[in-house]
């Protein structure tokens, strides 16, 4: 998730998609959490306010906040993977955390 309004309704959207293919599939999926990603406080009050209501959300939770890394900007840019592009740059580790912390 990127910490801004339009992340909340996309979040809204894909959670009412998910709650309608559950009950007509009669499965349930589990929410893992959620990553806000690019975060940088400089962008202003509304982004920490956006970032401060998704911490604030109980469900699902928010895993990792990761700030707004050129290796991970690149990466997007190049549809390439970013443990591919930048495996040793801060946003691969905080990626290979969060994995590390759900396989468990």
């Amino acid at each position: 998730m990127w910490a801004n309004k339009a992340s909340h309704r996309a979040f809204r959207l894909l959670k009412s998609q998910k709650d309608d293919l559950c009950r007509k599939g009669r499965i349930q999926v589990d929410y893992l959490g959620l990553v806000v990603n690019a975060y940088d406080s400089r962008r202003g009050k509304l982004v920490k306010e956006n970032k401060d209501q998704w911490e604030l959300s109980t469900s699902p939770s928010v895993l990792a906040v990761i700030g707004d890394l050129k290796e991970g900007r690149e990466a997007a840019d190049g549809e390439i993977p970013l443990l591919e592009y930048a495996p040793d740059s801060e946003h691969a580790q905080a990626m290979r955390d969060l994995a590390k912390e759900l396989a468990v």
